[in-house]
């Protein structure tokens, strides 16, 4: 029966943002528009390419990019066209003869199905020691660079696959294969993911089996999602992008981390709103927060991010970790219900971490703690540091105060009585050092390295409000005042970074005017744990329902569940609204 699929049921994500993958993988399925292909047109019928990619780090860097195989569906040696219909633990591709279905059987393989006679044709161009290997029986091996291998093996049906080396190139550069479906009109094709290098299984699971496996994963985690009965349009999506975005104990990294989207981990600023949000899954939780440390420094410092394969040690990004921490205790007793060990060496780092702000980002001779560049501040384009890349802002000592307080917090559950006070004592402290030398009497302003002060109408200003009640009322009162209706701040869709009436607002700027996840995060909670629960739930419920809506052209955001932190901030943000 020829049928045309053009009109496709909507999905928990779009493929032409997200990747098909499984909690765990590290490879993916990728869809790749024609290049006369709208994104809103993605995924109907001949509007895109698909592949085989890989998530590991090292394929950011190098030769070829993350792209391991083109896959295209073929009958009768003939090229038919599809379209692409991707679900949490399925995808799909349907051509006018049949359909070609995709599922992780396990985090690292991936069984593809085809039937009516469909065949599946198999591309790739190599450059230099990328190379396939005839392995035992029909199976071959394709080495991708300095990233991974692939194992592939007809499980039902056959792999004709020809990839001659060259000398001169180094490689196997041109790969052409096809895999045909057995007497019954099926094939089952296995493709395999490894750091290392590969081996070929004895058997391996069916399709169904597989599917069922993938399934009761996607179910196990779904369940234990919160309801949020206000904004379920949203609640199976946001799931989705968390739990597609997790990923296990590889290389370098050994704990689980989380992606901000396939193949680029989250920096440790926005691992600590993934791990906030995640609070319900505690020891998941203070994984995100405990890998940070697994490459800390001998002096203390916290890499802005690694991954299986590479690092970026060069620069920092703020340290939200007592953030984390104190959204986490507000729902757990962690000395109840998470490991003495697991709290002990969160202390010991986390406390070199405070430490290294003081002895390495305090040095100007008034002890208050610098940003060296606006990414070390996570809002690289404000405007704070367009005259000078170094300066001191009060949120970056409002973040150590608040660290300093966890830190004491964590003293006091391993029984470290004297080390606890001395950790409260150094945040109070740090608290009235900050006030005395960044409020004005009206607004919190900063301190460029020459001395002058900076007042620009950043967001970034208000992020002291995180210190809540720890705050003098009075200074409270200003800020949320200032984060009220009609006073430039505050939109129908959340939070600007930049006051809508500054002449440096820039609404497709994140660091000067554009809706940003973690921006939102930080300024609602503060509000809530300042008192001021009205302001805090109507600013979360804008930010979750434009969320749902179509991007505002009149007040710019992220383009809806676009990544695992904009999941993450749609989730806490949204418990709290319900809350």
């Amino acid at each position: 029966m020829f049928t045309v699929h053009d009109t496709l049921p909507s999905s928990v994500y779009s493929i032409a943002t997200q990747v098909f993958t499984r909690a765990g993988a590290y490879l993916g399925v990728a869809a790749k528009p024609f290049r006369h292909t709208k994104m809103q047109d993605m995924g109907r019928w001949g509007t895109a390419e698909i592949f085989l990619i890989t998530g590991r780090g090292g394929a950011t860097g190098a030769r070829g990019g993350n792209l391991c195989m083109k896959l295209r569906p073929i009958l009768g040696g003939v090229r038919v066209p599809f379209a692409v219909q991707g679900g949490p633990t399925e995808l799909k591709l349907l051509t006018a003869y049949g359909t070609i279905r995709f599922c992780f059987a396990e985090p690292g393989l991936l069984l593809i199905k085809g039937e009516n006679g469909l065949s599946l044709a198999m591309e790739a161009d190599l450059d230099l020691h990328r190379i396939f290997r005839k392995r035992e029986g029909q199976s071959w091996e394709g080495s991708h660079g300095a990233c991974c291998c692939l194992v592939y093996t007809p499980v039902a049906g056959t792999l004709e696959l020809t990839a001659p080396y060259d000398m001169d190139k180094l490689s196997t550069p041109q790969v052409r294969g096809e895999v045909f479906p057995d007497e019954s009109g099926e094939f089952l094709f296995a493709v395999e993911e490894f750091r290392e290098l590969g081996i070929v299984r004895p058997s391996y699971p069916t399709y169904a089996e597989g599917l069922r496996s993938a399934e009761a994963d996607w179910q196990s985690f779904l369940s234990a999602y919160p309801a949020l009965p206000d904004f379920t349009a949203g609640r199976e999506k946001a799931a989705y992008q968390t739990w597609s975005s997790l990923t296990f104990p590889s290389g370098r990294a050994k704990h689980r981390q989380i992606w901000r989207e396939f193949g680029h981990v989250a920096d440790s600023f926005q691992s600590c709103l993934c791990a906030a949000a995640l609070k319900e899954d505690l020891p998941l939780a203070l994984e995100l927060l405990l890998g940070q440390l697994d490459e800390q420094s001998p002096a203390g410092q916290i890499p802005v991010f690694f991954d299986d394969m590479r690092g970026l040690t060069q620069t920092v990004v703020p340290p939200a970790q007592g953030w984390a921490l104190e959204c986490l205790m507000r729902s757990h007793d962690l000395k109840a219900e998470a490991p003495a060990e697991t709290l002990a060496a969160l202390y010991r780092g986390l406390a070199k971490w405070a430490d290294w702000y003081d002895a390495y980002r305090a040095d100007g001779g008034d002890g208050l703690p610098r940003y060296e560049g606006g990414e070390e501040c996570g809002l690289d384009g404000s405007p704070i540091f367009r005259a000078l890349p170094c300066a001191a802002l009060p949120d970056l000592s409002a973040f150590l105060a608040l660290l300093e307080e966890k830190l004491g917090d964590l003293a006091g559950m391993l029984d470290l009585g004297a080390e606890a006070d001395a950790w409260y004592a150094r945040s109070r402290k740090r608290i009235a050092q900050m006030i005395a030398a960044f409020w004005n009497g009206r607004r919190f302003v900063g301190r460029a390295a020459d001395g002058a002060a900076i007042e620009t109408e950043s967001l970034l200003f208000y992020r002291v409000l995180i210190l809540g009640r720890r705050l003098p009322a009075e200074i409270l009162d200003a800020m949320a005042e200032d984060l009220s209706e009609g006073n430039g701040y505050l939109t129908p869709a959340g939070f600007l970074t930049q006051r809508m009436t500054s002449p440096e607002y820039s609404p497709l700027s994140p660091g000067s005017g554009r809706i940003v996840p973690m921006e939102s995060a930080l300024i609602t909670t503060g509000l809530l744990w300042s008192g001021r629960g009205s302001d805090a739930v109507l600013a979360a419920k804008r930010y979750c329902k434009a969320l749902l809506k179509p991007p505002s052209p009149v007040w710019p955001s992220e383009r809806g569940f676009s990544g695992s932190v904009t999941a993450a901030a749609f989730r806490l943000l949204a418990e709290l609204a319900e809350s």
